[in-house]
This record gives C-alpha cells, sequence and structure tokens, in this order.
C-alpha cells in the first residue's frame, strides 16, 4: 500500500506531465502547519477542492486529517 505522500507525489507528478505546461497554484506551504490552517480556512469557506494547494515541499502528510476528539467527527471531511 502507497503511503499518502508517495501517491500525492506520483499525482502531482502525473499532472505536471499530463498537462506539459506550468501548473500555478494559489498556495505553496513550505510546512505541515502551513499546509493545515490552509485547508483549515478552505473548509472554514466551503471550498472542498485542494487542487490549488503545491504540496510538493511537504514531507510530512501524518495526522493532517485527524478525528475530532471532542466529537469523533474528522477535522477536515474531504471525502466530497
Amino acid at each position: 500500500m502507497k503511503s499518502l505522500s508517495q501517491h500525492v507525489k506520483e499525482e502531482f507528478n502525473f499532472r505536471i506531465n499530463r498537462d506539459s505546461a506550468k501548473i500555478t497554484y494559489n498556495y505553496s506551504p513550505k510546512t505541515k502547519d502551513e499546509l493545515t490552517q490552509i485547508i483549515k480556512d478552505h473548509y472554514d469557506n466551503k471550498v472542498y477542492d485542494l487542487n490549488d494547494i503545491d504540496v510538493s515541499q511537504i514531507t510530512d502528510f501524518s495526522e493532517i486529517f485527524v478525528m475530532d476528539e471532542k466529537t469523533g467527527n474528522p477535522q477536515f471531511d474531504v471525502s466530497k
């Protein structure tokens, strides 16, 4: 089974190869904390498409989509 980071890197490389053009992103976080904040901002604004985030600098995706301890619900529901 592939890790999330392997999957993301493969998807990112696939998009670059498929489009053969420079991809423009609205966000380029350098840390996991920055990425988590961007995802939270998207979620709070009911923006569920995360394709505008360049995650190429992120090497650790652990616990970004964790369960809320109080409610038992995902912190960010990106299933849609």
